[in-house]
């Protein structure tokens, strides 16, 4: 999956020793919460709103039953001695997940975290396991997203949108600024071909603003040294490409946001600069 934003709170305290596998909150119909999982069809369980939720209300934070630290020589055996030490309640919720990278139709502790696991912020190689977490599927249209809170050791999903009651919750589990050629290939370490609306319409001009906003996040980041003031007209573009094409995901945003912030104090203008401020400060309050 595409690593989760990181979320970090001074204050709290830090690390997952010794804290995994506490119950998730936020999320939960038998706990009078906000949702319920139940099958979809063609896609297997999903995660399906119980109630109307606002754009920004976190949805559910949970604590991994497993990690693995990557580039970690011996991560298979690690996840073994992790799952082993579980109750078995925690290994029936784990074995109970896709895995797209089961021999002969065996699930494996490996093939399940491959297929399911969530990285630990963006630019991490470490890896989670959140059971809960991984039952929302995926939507290149998502109307939730995900962000990991490294104090807390804690996924959370967050609404990026305004939801009503019965709709399917979805997140990310690739960049969605990319077409559907490129978002296909993507899929198939997942094991699965994509059906959300986006890829079904198999639109030209939706592929053609999806492909410039990649461009745009490969490329902003070079011109910038060179040319800020250009680089600023590419973020402006960026955002309002967001708005056109419908992708609500509010860390992009947030991101966008504060660096036209830096830019605009590079260039001299330091209300411009206070004005991308805020809009980061209010897309962070909503993921």
């Amino acid at each position: 999956r595409l690593p989760a934003p990181q979320r970090r709170r001074r204050g709290r305290g830090s690390g997952c020793v010794g804290r995994l596998g506490r119950r998730a909150r936020g999320g939960g119909e038998e706990e009078g919460l906000c949702f319920r999982v139940e099958p979809q069809v063609g896609r297997g369980l999903g995660v399906i709103a119980s109630r109307a939720l606002r754009e920004g209300e976190l949805v559910i934070s949970e604590r991994p039953l497993l990690t693995y630290r990557g580039g970690d020589a011996e991560w298979v055996e690690e996840l073994q001695r992790q799952y082993v030490a579980l109750p078995s309640q925690g290994q029936d919720a784990i074995m109970a997940l896709q895995d797209s990278f089961a021999l002969s139709g065996v699930n494996s502790v490996p093939g399940i975290v491959r297929t399911n696991c969530f990285m630990r912020g963006m630019g991490s190689s470490d890896g989670v396991l959140c059971p809960t977490a991984s039952r929302f599927n995926h939507s290149c249209a998502s109307n939730c997203e995900q962000s990991w809170d490294e104090d807390l050791c804690e996924m959370q999903v967050y609404a990026s949108t305004d939801i009503s009651v019965g709709e399917e919750l979805t997140i990310f589990y690739i960049d969605i600024r990319a077409a559907t050629a490129e978002r296909a290939v993507r899929f198939r370490d997942f094991g699965f071909v994509c059906g959300c609306p986006v890829c079904s319409a198999g639109s030209a001009a939706s592929d053609g603003r999806r492909q410039r906003l990649q461009e745009l996040v490969l490329q902003t980041g070079a011109v910038a040294r060179e040319d800020p003031a250009r680089a600023l007209e590419m973020v402006s573009e960026a955002t309002a490409l967001y708005d056109k094409e419908g992708i609500h995901v509010n860390s992009f945003r947030k991101g966008a946001c504060q660096f036209a912030a830096g830019l605009s104090q590079r260039l001299g203008n330091k209300a411009q600069a206070r004005q991308w401020s805020s809009k980061a400060a209010a897309y962070s309050e909503l993921c």
